[in-house]
């Protein structure tokens, strides 16, 4: 599902003029890798059934961080990280929703990061398990 969150972003042209596709990752962000970079991460599901019935739609949190050198240009990153994800609907999602973000400091490397997190609602339907046989 997070591939589908870095699929978006490496798609946005103002995204991928600040930092490279190959510098958006998937959990975590190698130490010493090059930066600016973003990472996505997937920090829960949750089921939106109901009392009466159960919902084919889930919500899906996750966070997306951006790590600069400057606060000023880890924001500039992160209005743009923003701005791509908020809103977007396609791509099997019904709706990605911006919720809240906070800033942090890296004294010893001298980074800064800003994560959001994001609600994401995609249906269970548009979702492929693989399947391994064979075993």
């Amino acid at each position: 599902m997070i591939n589908l969150i870095i699929d978006i972003l490496k798609a946005d042209a103002n995204v991928i003029a600040i930092t490279t596709a190959d510098r958006i990752y998937p959990l975590s962000r190698l130490e010493g890798a090059t930066i600016p970079a973003i990472v996505v991460q997937l920090t829960g599901t949750d089921p939106a059934d109901t009392h009466d019935t159960t919902s084919n739609m889930d919500t899906h949190t996750v966070e997306v961080t951006v790590i600069e050198d400057k606060p000023k240009d880890a924001n500039a990153l992160a209005v743009l990280v923003r701005a791509a994800l908020d809103g977007y609907s396609g791509n099997n999602i019904a709706e990605i929703r911006f919720v809240n973000q906070a800033t942090d400091v890296f004294e010893a490397t001298d980074l800064f990061t800003q994560s959001m997190i994001y609600e994401v609602r995609m249906s269970r339907d548009n979702i492929t398990v693989a399947i391994v046989t064979g075993k």
